[in-house]
């Protein structure tokens, strides 16, 4: 169970940096500058090195403190290697030009209203140390109301207390 634990727990951090960072890909214009690629560069040095640092560490113990077998630190790998991959990947593409998107627009009182109740279950599940299905039930009715960017600073707010080991899954992940 706990390695099960462990890979949901990848999952959700690497489906976060992923966003995070397509995410800001999105919001960058059609012709970088050199600046502008240079610090695109340094985001994905820096995303490569979280997931150096986490990989490594996962690779010796699991959420239990348990050896990983063999299997489990290939997977884990492999895992590295195809986000290393695709990161590249999107870092090689030429960038989407800022005005085919349209602008996001500001979010309304009833999405802010969700998106600080949503908060406010993810913080209470912080502050007991344990994410459990019954506080993925209770961000249900909030979620169908979040506007993307609310998802994705939630999503990562979520990440963060998990790989801060503040949180600890025993449910399902939080249905943003």
């Amino acid at each position: 169970m706990a390695t099960r634990q462990f890979y949901i727990l990848l999952f959700v951090i690497v489906i976060t940096q992923v966003l995070g960072f397509a995410l800001v890909l999105s919001r960058m214009p059609a012709a970088p500058s050199h600046d502008e690629d240079a610090r695109l560069r340094a985001a994905l040095d820096q995303q490569n090195q979280s997931l150096n640092a986490g990989a490594w560490s996962a690779t010796a113990q699991d959420a239990n403190n348990a050896a990983i077998s063999p299997q489990n630190a290939a997977l884990t790998r492999m895992v590295e290697n195809v986000l290393r991959q695709a990161l590249a990947n999107v870092l090689n593409q030429p960038h989407q030009a800022a005005a085919s998107q349209p602008p996001e627009q500001a979010p309304t009182p009833d999405q802010q209203d969700a998106a600080g109740q949503a908060l406010s279950v993810i913080d209470t599940a912080i502050s007991t140390g344990v994410w459990t299905a019954q506080d993925n039930q209770a961000l249900l009715p909030y979620a169908a109301r979040l506007t993307h960017a609310q998802r994705v600073e939630l999503i990562n707010h979520f990440a963060q207390a998990m790989q801060n080991k503040q949180l600890v899954l025993q449910g399902p992940p939080p249905a943003l």
